[in-house]
């Protein structure tokens, strides 16, 4: 009777060290980095913003966005990769890599301030690549991982999420203004890139952005970034809950509410 007494006390203290363990172990605090061009604005930083601070509480999370429009991959990569047989001008060639130093400062600012469990890097960027005649769209995916590997190994990262918004149709529509058939093809390249370089990183991830845009302009309007930010955010989250589980998130939050991912 008492070896079964002793058994019990037993089972619940390990159950207890264990939730205790578990309860340390439990990511608190998280780092969102938002960059890329013209689609990166205020507005989606406003609606990312919103949804992850209702998912993980304000005080938990912190979002830094370091953004310029109309700028190929290649300002934020220094060593850019360019097609075989294709180049640009020396002059152009000097300006590879310029924003990456916001970029870096920016996130490097942020990690000063504390110390984060997670970081999820959101990329909104491709239509300038799509639109080049350089062969710029053949390398986008190589390009990518350049950045992204290069970023999480200058803030000393062992891991680090990441989230593609998958440029939209735009381009493929045979009904806009300015549409041609060479550069949907390029055009299509860069979302081939961003959809497979997501797909093979197990840290990885993308969202669509085709019903976004009308075929007027390839920029969100009205409230769509808004609703591109939480779509981004319902991404970047769903990573978290994938690695961490469920227990990560306020129990207030409605996972199953809001933009679908895809």
């Amino acid at each position: 009777m008492k070896s079964g007494v002793l058994h019990i006390i037993f089972a619940i203290a390990g159950i207890l060290l264990t939730a205790g363990c578990s309860s340390v172990e439990k990511p608190e605090k998280h780092l969102f980095i938002l960059s890329g061009q013209s689609n990166m604005t205020g507005k989606l930083q406003h609606g990312f913003t919103k949804t992850v601070e209702q998912a993980f509480g304000q005080e938990n999370i912190t979002v830094v966005k370091s953004m310029k429009s109309g700028r190929g991959i290649r300002f934020w990569v220094k060593d850019y990769q360019y097609a075989k047989d294709r180049n640009l001008t020396a002059k152009k060639n000097a300006s590879n890599g310029e924003e990456y130093p916001n970029l870096l400062k920016a996130s490097k600012e942020a990690l000063l301030q504390q110390e984060y469990d997670t970081v999820t890097f959101i990329w909104m960027q491709g239509e300038s690549d799509a639109q080049s005649q350089h062969g710029l769209s053949k390398v986008y995916g190589v390009n990518f991982e350049k950045l992204y590997n290069l970023l999480k190994k200058d803030l000393d990262l062992e891991k680090m999420n990441f989230v593609i918004g998958r440029i939209s149709n735009y381009g493929l529509l045979k009904t806009v203004k300015n549409y041609s058939q060479e550069r949907a093809v390029r055009w299509q390249e860069v979302r081939n890139a961003q959809v497979e370089v997501a797909e093979k990183h197990k840290d990885g991830a993308w969202i669509n952005t085709d019903d976004l845009i009308d075929e007027t302009d390839l920029h969100y309007l009205g409230d769509k970034p808004q609703i591109l930010g939480k779509r981004f955010a319902r991404k970047a989250i769903d990573l978290l809950i994938n690695q961490h589980g469920n227990e990560i998130l306020n129990v207030s939050f409605n996972r199953d509410k809001g933009e679908k991912f895809q």
